[in-house]
């Protein structure tokens, strides 16, 4: 019988808790972490042409119609373009 109440108690207060949290996150109190600061919307991902990684085209370093993730990868390629 006490195991019973304990169970109930503990699922009235996780209940509440749940509440508690969706009123305070629709109220704007509690809110997540702002990742639309961190994101451009629509900018175009281009891969590097040495190793793949894609990269925003405003961040990218470009020969030609090619984009490399940094200068050392652009060099690299400059230096001997058939690896």
């Amino acid at each position: 019988m006490g195991l019973i109440r304990i169970v109930i108690i503990l699922a009235l207060a996780y209940l509440g808790w749940q509440l508690i949290k969706a009123t305070l996150t629709r109220t704007g109190y509690l809110r997540g972490p702002d990742r639309s600061a961190n994101t451009q919307s629509g900018e175009k991902m281009l891969p590097c042409a040495r190793c793949g990684v894609h990269v925003p085209s405003s961040e990218a370093f470009q020969y030609r119609n090619l984009a490399f993730c940094c200068q050392a990868h652009q060099q690299a390629y400059l230096d001997d373009p058939g690896e």
